[in-house]
């Protein structure tokens, strides 16, 4: 099986939602997931995502991140 990691669009964004409800389910905490896809959309310059993709072109992984600079201490 191959797998690509690559940087996400909104058009994935369906799909890691969905992973974001699969993880919360595993760690038990459904009722914690409160955004929802238009709202990542929304946020889309706020976060970086990049995806696991599998053959066929299927999203199987995420990895979210954000970069925060505070105005007293920098990075």
């Amino acid at each position: 099986m191959g797998i690509t990691i690559r940087k996400a669009n909104t058009n994935d964004f369906p799909a890691i939602f969905s992973l974001f409800k699969e993880f919360s389910h595993f760690q038990k905490t459904p009722e914690k997931v409160l955004i929802t896809v238009d709202e990542l959309i929304e946020d889309e310059n706020f976060f970086e995502c990049l995806v696991a993709e599998a053959e066929h072109k299927k999203v199987i992984g995420f990895a979210t991140f954000f970069f925060a600079y505070y105005s007293w201490t920098g990075r």
